[in-house]
């Protein structure tokens, strides 16, 4: 095969020579890191229903989990293993990989470009909105981007050295991307694509390495694959339900609404140099032969790892274009949410960074990159920091929060309502926390009972399972329960039922006898509030 030469130093900007690229990224990453766990630990920022949900999922360490691969969950136990179950620990390990994503396209971009490009990649990947939002929650997107990440770096090295290993690395990032997220399965097909349309590296598909890859690969995501089918596909039926097009084909608004979320969520000014860069990128005959800032001379070494790295251009491009196309067939045809496509950011930064000397070369003499650079940090990063604080910044302005002036206000209240349940399960120790809320079981499961996995799901068909409460602890599974002593077997059949809504004669029927406790309430501002009604459910007979 022919090889790649190594990654080449295309110089440095004067006035920074001094400073070495590396140690500056460290700092940044570091700091910024630091910060954004830090900001988990405001009292506001409390646990969203899907991160109570994936934190009752840690407690069962499985292969896979009713809608998603196991990775969040994995994640979570490495989080709460470390800094306890309180909040700080299920949230943290979004913060700590969406460093390492940084820091693998740091890496990715010191094999193949200067050392300010790689700089400059990992900061761009940093200041994503996207990737600040999510950086204080915890969702499968963070293992998934993370792995991603790693993937494509290992690819590089691959294509680089030759090395089996290196190959190897491929399938372990890709399997553990597989068990993240499903969406993972669009890099290995943009990887195989780029390999059968490279002319240089299509050889290597005669290789043991690729192969490799695959069967690695292959290998670690089967364990999810046998999850589901001992689960009777369940995973994937979600998966396939929240995929179906539904209502008229063809929705022209719905993808356009997507690509317009995509700029924003990647960032406006992001997206305009990137635009910037890959036309200017094409436009020129030759890949650039300059610094990020400045034009610098260059042995014939550097010269021809310069221009090799259009073929890294082009990989980038394909694992771009593939999950940004599938996401967009998607809307198209139905709905996609904006996070669905988010792995394109990862080739978005590193395609900045690699364009970014075109820019530099091309732009007219008003135009400043660096300007731009800075600008667009400072806009997206202050963005991003009013909304970490943005509670704290209305108690200060005496604004008083409403469902239409927070992003806060869906977990608003949740954890007071915890606190007040807590006596009436300290009142009835045998009883279940029960429910046909989801949201309930997740919010009040964590905040009252934290650590606990002793609930109920009220979910009556058994062909419609909708969540991983559903999934393993339906009411179903606790009639017939025996004992020879019958307090004990009553108390065993215990359930504090909660409920958004009075209780009904539908649940009533299906237990031995019930009895009101009443409503506990919370209030999120001066005319609105949360309450949640309790009745205490003996001995479930069946549905009725």
């Amino acid at each position: 095969m022919t090889r790649l030469p190594l990654s080449s130093t295309t110089g440095s900007p004067s006035s920074a020579a001094k400073f070495s690229p590396t140690a500056i990224f460290a700092v940044i990453v570091v700091l910024l890191t630091v910060y954004r766990m830090l900001v988990i630990l405001q009292p506001h920022l409390s646990l969203f229903y899907d991160e109570a949900y994936y934190y009752h999922w840690s407690l069962n360490p499985d292969f896979g989990y009713y809608s998603k691969p196991p990775m969040v969950a994995w994640s979570i136990i490495v989080g709460t293993s470390l800094f306890g179950n309180g909040v700080f620990g299920i949230k943290v390990m979004a913060s700590l990989l969406y460093a390492g994503s940084a820091t693998a396209i740091f890496m990715t971009l010191q094999r193949i470009a200067s050392g300010w490009q790689a700089l400059l990649g990992g900061c761009v990947f940093l200041c994503i909105p996207m990737i600040g939002f999510n950086s204080v929650f915890i969702t499968t997107d963070a293992p998934m981007i993370f792995c991603w990440s790693v993937t494509l770096y290992a690819t590089v090295c691959a294509l680089l050295d030759g090395r089996l290993w290196q190959w190897l690395l491929v399938g372990i990032a890709t399997g553990f991307g597989m068990l993240s997220k499903y969406t993972m399965g669009a890099l290995p097909l943009a990887i195989f694509l780029y390999l059968v349309f490279s002319s240089r590296h299509r050889p290597l598909l005669t290789t043991a390495g690729p192969w490799l890859a695959a069967i690695v690969s292959g290998l670690i995501f089967g364990l999810n694959i046998y999850w589901n089918y001992q689960n009777n596909w369940v995973a994937l039926h979600h998966t396939q339900e929240i995929s179906e097009t539904g209502g008229d084909l063809f929705n022209v608004a719905s993808l356009f609404e997507f690509w317009l979320t995509q700029i924003f969520i990647f960032g406006p000014v992001w997206s305009y140099l990137l635009v910037r860069g890959l036309i200017a990128r094409f436009q020129s005959k030759s890949p650039s032969s300059s610094s990020l800032l400045e034009t610098s001379e260059l042995d014939k070494k550097s010269v021809t790892a310069i221009e090799n790295q259009a073929e890294f251009i082009r990989l980038f491009i394909w694992a771009t274009l593939i999950i940004l196309a599938a996401i967009s067939v998607q809307a198209f045809l139905s709905r996609a949410f904006a996070n669905w496509a988010g792995p394109w950011m990862v080739g978005g930064a590193l395609l900045l960074a690699l364009c970014a000397p075109d820019i530099w070369q091309t732009a007219s003499s008003s135009f400043k990159l660096k300007r731009w650079l800075i600008t667009g940090a400072i806009i997206q990063l202050g963005a991003l920091s009013l909304f970490y604080h943005w509670p704290v910044i209305q108690h200060i302005a005496n604004v008083e929060p409403t469902r239409k002036n927070t992003p806060y206000y869906r977990i608003m209240a949740w954890p007071e309502l915890g606190e007040q349940l807590k006596p009436y399960l300290t009142t009835y120790p045998n009883a279940r926390l029960t429910s046909d809320s989801r949201d309930l079981l997740a919010y009040l499961g964590y905040f009252a009972e934290p650590g606990s996995f002793q609930f109920a799901r009220w979910s009556p068909n058994p062909d419609n399972i909708r969540d991983y409460y559903d999934l393993k602890l339906n009411l179903r599974d606790f009639t017939g329960q025996e004992s020879d002593d019958q307090e004990t077997r009553l108390k065993a059949r215990e359930f504090l039922f909660v409920t958004k809504e009075p209780f009904t004669a539908e649940f009533s029927a299906g237990f031995s006898s019930t009895k009101n406790l009443g409503v506990i309430k919370q209030a999120i501002n001066s005319t609105e509030s949360r309450r949640v009604y309790l009745t205490l459910a003996t001995n479930f007979i069946g549905y009725p």
